[in-house]
């Protein structure tokens, strides 16, 4: 499975993408890190065959990322913010309305162009 994510006509930059598939009893949940607007889920990790509901989460910051805007916020004396990428909150968890459907032999290809409604 893979795909192109294009917030307002770009590129992501960067965020999780979240596949629930199956019952709410056997619920299959799958992610990937989308970098510069490409994710990929090798087959035996991605999402049930059939509908998926698909959500977007910021990527958290890894330690060292962290530990520079700690640096930088110390020596400025200013906030600096770690996440960078703000996802639409209608994207984001249980708000997401959008769902693919996953084939067993199909390319599983799934691109989204997600809007801010600010052009």
């Amino acid at each position: 499975m893979h795909g192109h994510v294009r917030l307002d006509g770009k590129p992501l930059e960067s965020a999780a993408i979240v596949f629930h598939s199956g019952e709410e009893e056997k619920e299959v949940i799958s992610f990937a890190f989308v970098e510069n607007g490409t994710y990929e889920i090798a087959a035996k990790d991605g999402p049930l065959v059939g509908k998926a509901r698909v959500e977007f989460q910021p990527k958290p910051v890894d330690q060292e990322q962290f530990e520079e805007a700690l640096e930088m916020a110390t020596r400025t004396r200013r906030p600096v913010k770690l996440t960078e990428v703000v996802i639409p909150p209608q994207y984001v968890g249980q708000n997401s309305l959008l769902t693919v459907e996953v084939t067993e032999d199909g390319d599983n290809e799934f691109d989204f162009e997600l809007t801010t409604g600010q052009r």
